[in-house]
């Protein structure tokens, strides 16, 4: 699941994205918009924000998808099963089979591409803004 969505257990606000500046750290003044309720998705909007995509089995760590909005490189890996593409779910409950366009795109480990990747800068407009 995105980072960038969802709320934080008991604290009744929307998690605080870490990765999105480039670091790890949880910081309440991030410049990235982050999502807890519908009515806060206005940037991108529904349509265009994802929530949920297939990861390579590879990358995954734990629940969430980490992107930076500042790297042109992948935090985890998105996933490649069908036929160079992926299962992406969108806020408004469309979803759709994104094929990536950069053969760097395949998991080979954290940050283990070089900028800047085009599937990295599509993924970055639908994962939050500033």
């Amino acid at each position: 699941m995105s980072q960038a969505v969802g709320t934080i257990p008991r604290a009744a606000r929307a998690v605080d994205g870490p990765w999105l500046d480039g670091t790890h750290e949880h910081k309440a003044n991030n410049p990235w918009f982050t999502y807890g309720k519908m009515s806060q998705i206005v940037r991108p909007n529904p349509s265009h924000l994802w929530v949920i995509l297939d990861e390579d089995a590879y990358s995954i760590n734990d629940a969430a998808f980490a992107v930076s909005m500042v790297e042109s490189t992948f935090k985890d890996g998105p996933g490649t099963y069908h036929n160079f593409a992926c299962g992406i779910a969108f806020a408004d409950g469309h979803s759709e089979i994104h094929r990536w366009k950069d053969p760097r795109t395949k998991w080979q480990g954290a940050m283990s591409f070089s900028p800047p990747n085009p599937d990295v800068a599509w993924l970055q407009e639908r994962t939050s803004a500033r």
